[in-house]
């Protein structure tokens, strides 16, 4: 296929590309935390940092524009693209390599793109979001795993049509991504789960009502 070709004949260009892809999903991270503060906080929360992936939630919750976490991960990805492509003499795993990072970002900037755009709505007319909602983090983290479930079928259907390797990289890297957000939802739950055993059950209204009539 051709953008297999493309990728494996220019592989400078194909890492550089991908930079501008990490840079921007960092990027857009950034804008859409600080909009959620300021306009869509007060109706939605969502159990925890605005971010959900546990690498970069202290800085985006900082809302760092230059991250050192960012940096790092970007120059040893940058590193590891650059050794798949010299080590392996077939192009194709560099295809394959470069189709996982490139699709698993698609889901995550149209994720991005909705947050950015609901809080400029109600930027616009706070009137369009009346009450509040609370999301338990679980539920934050099982939903973006259904994103990326979704997207690896769709990934999938063109792999099949086309042939193409980088779309079965993209099968690939959301298939990842799909157990990871899946795995950290069951870690935040039985985190939950933990502390409602450890800590005393609430009194009701009679039980406080009781605990102060003096014993006889």
């Amino acid at each position: 296929m051709a953008i297999d070709q493309n990728l494996s004949a220019n592989v400078g260009i194909g890492i550089l590309v991908w930079c501008v892809i990490y840079a921007s999903d960092y990027a857009l991270t950034i804008i859409g935390a600080r909009l959620y503060k300021r306009y869509v906080s007060e109706h939605v929360t969502t159990g925890g940092s605005y971010e959900l992936n546990p690498i970069f939630q202290r800085d985006v919750d900082r809302q760092r524009l230059i991250s050192p976490r960012f940096l790092l991960m970007l120059i040893l990805v940058v590193v590891y693209l650059l050794f798949v492509a010299d080590f392996f003499k077939d192009p194709r795993f560099f295809v394959l390599v470069i189709g996982m990072l490139y699709l698993i970002e698609v889901p995550v900037h149209f994720r991005h793109f909705q947050n950015i755009r609901l809080a400029l709505m109600l930027r616009r007319d706070p009137t369009l979001a009346q009450g509040h909602i609370a999301y338990k983090r679980v539920l934050s983290y099982n939903l973006i795993a259904l994103d990326f479930f979704f997207y690896g079928v769709l990934w999938l259907i063109l792999a099949l049509v086309s042939g193409s390797i980088f779309f079965l990289g993209g099968v690939l890297g959301c298939l990842i991504e799909v157990l990871r957000f899946y795995w950290l939802g069951v870690r935040v739950q039985r985190a939950e789960e933990t502390r409602a055993t450890v800590l005393p059950a609430p009194q009701t209204e009679a039980e406080e009502a009781l605990g102060d009539v003096p014993a006889d």
